[in-house]
């Protein structure tokens, strides 16, 4: 997918410039922020691609591998309720959109001093994408201590970046 690849370059390219401006902030710790998620959203033609990068804290309610029984049971009930019949998005009805991939790697990247991020895809196949004037982020509604997101939007026609919070979840296309 061509909105996909430009989305991969660009997101390469603005990692690149975060760390060559940072260099010095990433030989120490960096900040780890609870409460705060980043998504990527790519709309192709009549498909709607996501990816939400989330802290631990917030999916799970630990940091880190699940260790104990209770932390593994926990891991096993979110990755359950993600990968079957979990919508990110609320979509006008009349787009036609259904979910055809969702994936969440349950293994948590660690990020140091015990912090962890699980990474959360999800697709949708639309039969009137013209419909979809806006992607309502229903992620607040369902994680109460997540407070913000920073969504990168890509179109065929528009590139933004939109910070959401739990006021204001819609991304208007």
């Amino acid at each position: 997918m061509k909105t996909l690849s430009l989305f991969a370059f660009i997101s390469a390219l603005f990692c690149f410039f975060t760390i060559s401006s940072n260099a010095s902030d990433h030989r120490e710790h960096k900040a780890h922020s609870h409460g705060i998620a980043k998504l990527n959203i790519s709309i192709e033609k009549d498909v709607i691609e996501a990816n939400l990068d989330i802290p631990g804290m917030d999916l799970v309610g630990f940091e880190g591998k699940a260790k104990t029984k209770e932390h593994k049971d926990r891991l096993k009930k979110v990755t359950e309720l993600l990968t079957k019949d979990y919508n990110l998005f609320l979509i006008d009805e009349s787009a036609g959109c259904n979910v055809i991939k969702r994936k969440l790697d349950s293994d948590s990247h660690d990020h140091g001093a015990g912090h962890s991020e699980y990474e959360y895809e999800i697709e949708y196949k639309c039969k009137d994408i013209a419909k979809v004037k806006e992607l309502d982020v229903n992620i607040f509604r369902d994680i109460e201590s997540l407070n913000k997101v920073t969504v990168q939007l890509v179109t065929e026609k528009i590139q933004k970046e939109v910070k959401l919070n739990r006021t204001s979840s819609k991304v208007e296309l």
